[in-house]
């Protein structure tokens, strides 16, 4: 019983179940369904996911990444949620831990020098994040 060969692994069903979900992008975009819905948690929920594919459709029609639930309200609300003083800035770490938060991988978005950030920085930085790690279909 030694290491299975690359064709074995081919005729394997699970390796190609694995495959296609990442060939196709299916765990991102289910992912990014999942967090819509419990995020905008609507009435009707079925009638909620067809208008989100249709969204996304156009933005595969369009070669557009899918925008991110948060906009700047969110960004500012999260902000002032670690800027629990009052005093316009948060740290390094709190900066990563919001990153975190917004669901963005730590590889995957830009950690500034300065050891803390005001709300125009944390704003810019987070976009920027958001921006470069938005699903494209």
């Amino acid at each position: 019983w030694g290491p299975m060969s690359s064709e074995s692994n081919r005729a394997d069903p699970r390796v190609q179940a694995q495959q296609y979900l990442e060939d196709k992008k299916v765990l991102p975009l289910l992912e990014n369904l999942s967090t819509a819905l419990m995020y905008h948690k609507p009435d009707n929920p079925r009638l909620f996911l067809i208008e989100e594919l249709k969204r996304y459709q156009e933005c595969d029609t369009y070669k557009t990444p899918v925008p991110s639930i948060f906009d700047e309200t969110d960004l500012a609300t999260m902000f002032s949620m670690f800027d629990i003083r009052g005093a316009g800035r948060i740290t390094r770490e709190q900066y990563k831990q919001a990153m975190r938060d917004l669901g963005i991988p730590a590889d995957a978005y830009h950690v500034p020098k300065e050891p803390a950030l005001d709300v125009e920085s944390f704003m810019r930085y987070a976009q920027e994040a958001m921006s470069q790690n938005a699903l494209m279909l």
